[in-house]
């Protein structure tokens, strides 16, 4: 599937801009999900000269795994639910630094567990040589609570 083959990442997120990280959703399968993010002058934690500090990849994993149910939850005709990042797990970190213009593949699989605890393992590549960036394990929690961009309701508190 091409990119254009999926929703658009506003609506797999319950994430709003400018806290939306990552682009788009490159392929997905039902225990696998790969979305895209370029490091541009869009992104946000950048330094100086464009670059984005290697923690920021947790946050890319974190999304990635929103994305993953977002997907599940649009294949089904459901709301997109609130998550919550728990933790993570035998993080590793290859560089210190995601450069400017450089593109990663965030992949996420779901490892153990459901609803509404799961592990996600999960990896950050560079997309043009495939160098591993960054992996580790997150645990995530899905709560019942329905993201207001799924229902189309503004929250006002």
């Amino acid at each position: 599937m091409s990119y254009s083959s999926f929703p658009p990442i506003i609506d797999l997120l319950p994430h709003r801009p400018p806290m939306i990280l990552i682009d788009h959703v490159v392929h997905h399968e039902v225990k696998k999900t790969v979305c895209g993010v370029t490091i541009g002058p869009h992104s946000l934690f950048q330094d100086q000269l464009g670059r984005v500090p290697n923690w920021i990849g947790i946050e890319y994993m974190a999304q990635s795994v929103a994305a993953h149910a977002g997907l599940l939850a649009h294949a089904h005709g459901v709301p997109i639910r609130v998550g919550f990042l728990l933790g993570t797990r035998r993080t590793i970190c290859y560089q210190s630094r995601f450069e400017q213009g450089q593109a990663l593949l965030i992949q996420v699989e779901p490892r153990h567990g459901g609803e509404p605890v799961a592990i996600f393992a999960c990896t950050i590549r560079d997309r043009e040589s495939g160098t591993l960036c960054m992996e580790g394990t997150l645990n995530v929690h899905e709560t019942q609570q329905v993201s207001s961009s799924s229902t189309g309701l503004e929250n006002t508190n």
